[in-house]
């Protein structure tokens, strides 16, 4: 089976608090359950009675269940909901997001859990399909990183990855935003405006007015990125596109992530011309991005948040980094970032001074 099954847990890795004897005791009992996604709700099985703590229902095996359709072919099933609890009927259309019962302990379930499966088929007792979950935290030996489209493993602790309003609405860059950013630069003050728009192709990009640098990005909620960057690579907007180049929008101090640049950024020479001839084969010139969250002034309702990042080049046998950034978020918008390019000794202070 390549389903899932979520329970909560304590700092002390149990499910329930007392002596765990009463559904009540357990965390995750009469929880509300939310739409994994857009879709009409295809099943909707209500009316079995809830489980004592450690017995089943062998004969009503999924208990309490309700599967959404999501597209042809695309099903979700949420099993051993509380009985009663459903707030949806068969043909009702669902939003991500919506509560649609609460978590129960009915049909085979020993404790209150939660049964998630992906499916090709309406049918109840359809056979599983393996399906990524799209963002989550994965809580592993002190660490936190933010896995993404994977399918945790069996046992291994996992979050919600909850977007920072602070960060969600800083990187939202809505079409006909403008910021004019001032800076030093070769000891000579300069000004740079941007401006976000759409194009044809329903694309996003900020370029550089009066100038000649476009830079392509995505923000789907959860993480910011650049997709591509056309134009002058001396302007702002491209230092600014390297330092941001992949920011999960999320809660959590010591999160990291990391990503890879194009390789047409490195500079030519033999490493990159022999890299082109083997590319397909082998991959052994890179380089890397990565940015975590170094510091902010309050850990639950922070104000400001200052991310660092960096990249990497890596050749064979050896690696350099080439740049390091700090880039402070305030009052929902991006007041100022600094870039470092270690390669050519340039340090570059930037500070929004206009937005609108």
């Amino acid at each position: 089976s390549k389903a899932l099954d979520f329970m909560i847990l304590d700092d002390e890795m149990k499910t329930y608090s007392g002596n765990g004897t009463q559904c009540r005791d357990y965390y995750c009992y009469a929880k509300p359950v939310l739409a994994p996604g857009d879709g009409i709700v295809e099943e909707a099985v209500d009316g079995v009675e809830e489980n004592a703590i450690g017995n089943v229902n062998m004969v009503q095996n999924w208990g309490n269940t309700i599967v959404i359709r999501h597209l042809p072919g695309l099903y979700t099933k949420l099993s051993h909901l509380k009985n009663g609890s459903l707030k949806v009927k068969k043909g009702d259309f669902v939003r991500k997001g919506d509560i649609i019962a609460q978590c129960g302990n009915s049909g085979r379930s020993p404790e209150p859990h939660i049964h998630f499966q992906v499916q090709a088929f309406p049918d109840v007792a359809a056979r599983t399909l393996s399906y990524p979950l799209a963002y989550y935290f994965l809580h592993e030996k002190g660490k936190t990183s933010l896995e993404s489209f994977s399918v945790p493993a069996e046992g291994k602790i996992i979050s919600a990855a909850e977007t920072s309003t602070l960060l969600g609405a800083a990187f939202a860059f809505q079409p006909g935003f403008r910021q004019q950013f001032v800076f030093s630069e070769n000891k000579k003050q300069k000004k740079e405006s941007w401006e976000t728009v759409t194009d044809a192709y329903n694309r996003t990009y900020i370029y550089v007015v009066g100038g000649n640098a476009y830079a392509y990005f995505i923000n789907n909620g959860t993480v910011f990125y650049f997709t591509a960057f056309y134009g002058d690579k001396n302007s702002l907007l491209y230092r600014f596109y390297l330092s941001c180049y992949h920011i999960p929008l999320v809660q959590y101090g010591n999160m990291n992530a990391t990503d890879h640049f194009p390789l047409h950024l490195f500079a030519g020479g033999p490493a990159k011309w022999l890299q082109d001839v083997v590319a397909p084969f082998h991959v052994f010139v890179r380089k890397e991005f990565r940015m975590e969250c170094a510091k902010s002034d309050d850990e639950y309702h922070p104000r400001e948040i200052t991310l660092s990042s960096s990249i990497r080049n890596f050749f064979p046998g050896r690696s350099v980094q080439s740049s390091g950034s700090e880039i402070t978020v305030a009052d929902g918008k991006i007041r100022r970032f600094r870039f470092s390019d270690m390669e050519n000794g340039n340090i570059i202070d930037a500070e929004c001074t206009e937005e609108k």
